[in-house]
């Protein structure tokens, strides 16, 4: 089952500095939400792939099929540059190791909104979802106007 998770999850390993096992397990956890993912969109996992290669190509795929699913991009960046020196942003294992979790975490909430969209369109049809938002944008652009014109008036 594909849940949230949290550094705190891998505190005695941290401790204990075994940070290619934490990695490992999160290449784990990854695949197996990027695998629904993919089984969503219909994305077939490259066989004769692995490892960087493997993150590269979904990495690729992704950002050019699948806007609504962009942290998968993220996700196998920072899966693919977990060994690079160059990082500096991220310096240590811990920094690393926070930064796939709060992408893959991030990447579980796009994919429950995105199974919250679907059923509300196979609910309603997508035309009256469609019409709804756009009545949502038009008010809230109708609000923004009367806001901004209010405020001129005071000066």
């Amino acid at each position: 089952m594909i849940q949230k998770i949290s550094i705190k999850d891998y505190k005695k390993e941290i401790q204990e500095e075994k940070y290619e096992n934490i990695y490992r397990e999160l290449i784990g956890k990854s695949m197996e939400l990027v695998k629904e993912i993919g089984k969503i969109k219909k994305f077939e996992f490259p066989e004769d792939e692995e490892g960087r290669t493997l993150f590269c190509s979904i990495q690729i795929y992704f950002k050019k099929n699948f806007g609504e699913f962009s942290n998968v991009y993220y996700l196998m960046k920072d899966l693919s540059e977990w060994n690079c020196e160059d990082n500096s942003v991220y310096d240590t294992y811990e920094k690393k190791i926070n930064n796939i979790i709060v992408k893959y975490n991030n990447l579980i909430v796009e994919l429950e909104i995105y199974r919250k969209i679907e059923v509300e369109i196979k609910e309603k049809k997508f035309e009256k979802v469609l019409e709804e938002r756009e009545e949502k944008c038009r008010k809230l652009f109708k609000e923004m106007l009367e806001y901004k014109n209010k405020n001129l008036l005071k000066k």
